[in-house]
């Protein structure tokens, strides 16, 4: 494990999938979030699908760096998010995040329920 938390960001299709591993700080969060704008940049819109492990946490101060960072997420091309459920944390996350990002937002233990989300997304621009 780094130090700062691990993360793997990959593109499907117009779907920037982030898979955040184990604990996260500031470094951890600037890094993943560097990852997932440079993973986006040859798309004109697309949806972040923030796919956490159950071994994932962050500080409070981090969490609050994520808001932050969700805030602008409309002005980099991302037009949805979706967040998997993975462990009893997520929906003190999810609750801090719903109250703050400006995009379409599911949270949901169920992957077949994200992906339909997104596939709805996807269709309307």
């Amino acid at each position: 494990m780094k130090e700062h938390g691990n993360t793997t960001v990959s593109v499907e299709g117009r779907v920037v999938r982030n898979k955040p591993r184990f604990n996260s700080n500031n470094e951890g969060i600037d890094h993943n979030w560097k990852m997932v704008l440079k993973a986006a940049s040859g798309l004109d819109y697309w949806v972040l699908w923030a796919d956490a492990h159950s071994s994932f946490a962050m500080t409070p101060e981090s969490l609050d760096l994520i808001i932050t960072r969700i805030k602008t997420l409309k002005e980099n091309g991302c037009i949805a998010m979706a967040f998997t459920i993975s462990n009893p944390i997520m929906p003190y996350y999810i609750k801090k995040i719903e109250a703050e990002i400006p995009i379409p937002f599911l949270a949901s233990r169920s992957i077949d329920e994200i992906r339909t989300f997104i596939e709805n997304i996807i269709r309307k621009p």
